[in-house]
């Protein structure tokens, strides 16, 4: 029966969608290639293509014959979304391992303790998880738009050059490529502090300036928000298998839900891009924006770059790179499955390896502004019980990530259970 999951998996190997000048995408949930995608496999390095002239007018970068980068979105001009919007896909998570928790659950009552191993039960779960390989956007210039915040509903409100919110999804060479460069006009006086009754209506940056990417409460270059999987759910599955598999062999397979992305970079146009998040829900004004994300919760980043960015505005956060980086939520992880946590409680350095595996990481991955000079400012301020006004040239609030630089440690090393099986990456580069 596990053997058989996977073949319920929707793949799509060698497509891409090409729109027509002016082409583009609407919804509440928008994407230039699909807009609510939840688990399958994305992969169009596989297209072949047997002229130099054909590669260079779809887009791909010719070398030796083999194309080295491929996209899966081409001409798009804009995706107006509502609560989600990206360039190639609106909503990017993975599937519930927990609505397989029945069928799983026969197993116990036919075999023996101990007979399902990691191997197998890491397939199965990598089956629940969105793989997606050379599936960038190549465009002239376009842009992104999801604006409406929903009370309740965390990550709506989120926009993104690639995805506007990732969840558990494994992303490797897929460029953004490129984001239109757009009009943003600054107050004459950089200094200027506007009263938050007044700043919509007075400010240039609201009154007079136009975005690549506008987000209500993430917006960032590649991603407007990326989160640990579903990880809940996954559990549910998981305990739907007893005493089958081992809790070691548990933690390895939870490690697969933090989203991971690497050699995949934003580009703007000449010009740069600039990215704009404002909204408001129950605990008052909100936006994260950043050149790459406008918030990292739990995801590990390597070799992904943000090129030719111009101005970065928030309200909560704001950064060149990451408006705001914090560790996953392991209650989310966790939330509902008492006797896991439990077991892991029960399991000597076994709850502190799987804390570790959602604090996020950023390696090797640079932010650039255009020549000239680039802007990033958080306008929001601060009261009694919500921190705000939080900018800075890489990141705008870090609450407890890891940023390295010249890092030479293998991503496997650290990750070695993610995307098992799937080579995302060996060496310190990820070939």
């Amino acid at each position: 029966m596990l053997g058989a999951v996977p073949y319920l998996v929707p793949k799509y190997n060698g497509c891409d969608v090409n729109y027509v000048t002016g082409g583009f995408v609407s919804g509440d949930t928008a994407g230039g290639f699909t807009g609510d995608f939840r688990s399958g496999y994305v992969n169009t390095e596989t297209v072949e293509k047997t002229t130099q002239s054909i590669i260079y007018e779809q887009g791909y970068e010719y070398q030796s014959g083999i194309p080295t980068e491929a996209y899966a979105v081409y001409n798009i001009s804009r995706v107006d979304g509502k609560t989600y919007a990206g360039g190639f896909g609106g909503k990017v998570y993975s599937g519930s391992f927990a609505s397989a928790g029945g069928g799983v659950s026969i197993l116990s009552d036919h075999r023996g303790s101990n007979t399902i191993n990691v191997r197998n039960l890491l397939d199965l779960v990598n089956s629940y998880v969105p793989m997606i390989r050379y599936a960038g956007v190549y465009t002239p210039g376009f842009t992104v738009t999801a604006t409406e915040v929903v009370n309740g509903n965390q990550f709506s409100g989120s926009a993104g050059g690639f995805i506007g919110y990732a969840s558990g999804a494994q992303i490797s060479h897929s460029n953004v490529n490129r984001l239109v460069h757009t009009a943003v006009k600054a107050p004459n006086n950089l200094e200027t502090v506007y009263e938050p009754s007044d700043v919509v209506n007075e400010s240039p940056y609201y009154t007079e300036s136009t975005y690549a990417v506008t987000g209500g409460h993430y917006a960032g270059g590649y991603f407007g928000a990326m989160d640990i999987g579903d990880a809940a759910s996954l559990g549910g599955g998981i305990n739907a298998l007893g005493n089958l598999i081992d809790l070691n062999n548990v933690l390895s397979v939870l490690n697969v839900v933090v989203t991971t992305v690497e050699h995949s970079d934003v580009e703007g146009a000449p010009g740069g891009f600039s990215v704009f998040s404002d909204g408001t829900d129950s605990s008052g004004k909100v936006g994260m924006s950043g050149g790459f994300s406008g918030a990292n919760y739990g995801g590990h980043i390597q070799n992904s770059h943000c090129k030719n960015f111009y101005y970065i505005v928030g309200q909560e956060t704001a950064g060149g790179y990451v408006g705001r980086l914090q560790p996953g939520s392991v209650a989310k992880l966790l939330e509902g499955q008492s006797s896991l946590i439990g077991s892991l409680l029960n399991t000597d350095g076994a709850l502190a390896d799987l804390i570790n595996s959602f604090v996020p990481t950023i390696r090797n991955s640079t932010t650039t502004c255009v020549p000239c000079g680039g802007a990033v400012r958080a306008d929001a301020p601060s009261d009694a019980a919500y921190q705000r006004g939080c900018a800075g040239g890489y990141c705008g609030h870090n609450n407890g990530g890891n940023i390295w630089g010249n890092n030479d440690a293998t991503w496997m090393d650290q990750n070695d259970r993610l995307v098992a099986g799937y080579d995302f990456g060996h060496d310190r580069e990820g070939n």
